[in-house]
This record gives structure tokens, sequence and C-alpha cells, in this order.
């Protein structure tokens, strides 16, 4: 059986700013900028899962933006925020060159790639 990572209190903002730094630090050459957009407090939730995805998102927004070679003043976004009830939204947004059409009904594949 697989090992969980525990369900606990965990500070947004630390766990963006280390998925953000383990997604650009060492990136090779010019890449987008990074922003990151204040999130808010705590939230209960499984933070390895939360990071891994996050590390994963940024750095496909980045190496999309690389690979299409638009470095320089585009952004990779990555921000929260609360909605009622105590729920954190957390969106990572890029200005690469998109999803492929005929790649669209793939992309939740576990392992797909392009």
């Amino acid at each position: 059986m697989a090992q969980s990572t525990p369900i606990v209190p965990v500070d947004v903002a630390a766990l963006v700013a280390e998925a953000a730094r383990a997604a650009f630090d060492g990136a090779e050459g010019p890449g987008p900028r990074l922003v990151l957009v204040p999130p808010p407090g705590t939230v209960v939730t499984d933070g390895e899962r939360v990071r891994g995805v996050l590390v994963n998102l940024l750095q496909n927004a980045r190496e999309s933006i690389a690979a299409a070679g638009r470095g320089g003043p585009d952004a990779v976004e990555v921000g929260a925020r609360r909605l009622a009830g105590g729920r954190v939204v957390l969106w990572v947004q890029d200005r690469g060159p998109g999803v492929a059409p005929g790649d669209l009904p793939h992309v939740f594949e576990p392992y797909f790639t392009t």
C-alpha cells in the first residue's frame, strides 16, 4: 500500500514559493519571469501532492514558453485566492503557445507528453 503524506495545515505562500523555486531555480537560458500573487494564509491539505502539481505546472509553463522562443517579457503567474467556507483556489497562468488542438483529448492522460 502506498504511503500517503499527512493532511495538515499548510502555509499557502510558503508552498507556492517552494514550488516556484523547484521549477525555476537552475533553469538554463533566459526564461519567462515568474509572478507570485500573494496567496492567503493556511489551508488543510496534502502539501506534498499540491507542491508536486504546482512544480509540474510551473515547469511545463516555463518549458513551453522557452520552446516557443518566447523568453524575455513573458510571464508565468501563480497565485491563490480564498473562497467562502475556507477553500483556496490555486492557479498557474502563462502566455505560452497553448496546447495544440490534436493534443487536447490527451491532456489528462497520465504521462502524456509532446
